[in-house]
């Protein structure tokens, strides 16, 4: 395919990374060096519980503790929600 006034084509990475950036924005997710960290409503969205059941899950010790981030706000890391989501599935399983 050419492109207008003889542009050289994107490569492969650029476009990969503008696919990422659209879908960190359509999900909400930040990524900082290689940790994603998302809001509370991705939490509610993605494991169905609602606001106040985060907060009460977090109080028992039973939800990872989110972080605080500069501008004020907390974000969870990604990373700890979904190996939270594997110890009870896991833990289902075994039963």
């Amino acid at each position: 395919m050419a492109y207008k006034d003889s542009q050289p084509a994107p490569d492969k990475e650029a476009i990969t990374q503008v696919v990422e950036e659209a879908i960190a924005r359509v999900l909400d997710v930040q990524k900082v060096d290689d940790v994603k960290l998302v809001r509370r409503q991705f939490i509610e969205e993605t494991f169905g519980i609602s606001r106040s059941t985060i907060y009460r899950l977090m109080a028992a010790g039973e939800l990872p503790l989110p972080v605080s981030i500069p501008g004020g706000g907390v974000r969870w890391v990604h990373s700890e929600l979904m190996e939270w989501a594997q110890t009870h599935i896991k833990e289902r399983d075994l039963k």
